[in-house]
């Protein structure tokens, strides 16, 4: 009997959990920059970078993930002609909510004005403007 009543326990959190998540579409909870990730969260939120900061880091949360959600970004020059520097994507599940992406440069960055563009599964959802100075 005891058996039994654990088993319904177990069955009966498990479709609570089913039932929570409904039909809500994933959708981006947060999109922050910096040049340092610590246990998947940005330790140094910035938007205005050094030349020699050679990493900028991106971390995007998403709620709500079911299976094939995909976060991408594309990461831009900004001035006359907006000029693509880097593209990348990420497969979240359940487990992982969060996706990481780094633009790197051998380089000193010039200075200027830069974006990168979030899309949630293929559609643009944000648009995070940072700078070199």
């Amino acid at each position: 009997m005891r058996f039994f009543r654990i088993h319904w326990f177990v069955l009966s959190i498990a479709l609570l959990f089913v039932v929570a998540c409904g039909n809500t579409p994933p959708r981006v909870t947060g999109a922050t920059l910096g040049t340092t990730v610590t246990a998947g969260k940005i330790a140094d939120p910035k938007t205005t970078f050094a030349p020699r900061d050679h990493m900028i880091q991106l971390v995007v949360d998403v709620e709500n993930v079911v299976t094939n959600t995909t976060v991408g970004v594309k990461w831009y020059a900004v001035g006359s002609s907006n000029r693509l520097l880097f593209e990348g994507e990420a497969a979240l599940d359940a487990f992982n909510t969060s996706a990481e992406f780094a633009l790197n440069s051998a380089n000193d960055w010039q200075a200027g004005n830069y974006q990168v563009v979030i899309y949630l599964n293929g559609n643009p959802d944000r648009t995070l403007n940072f700078q070199v100075q």
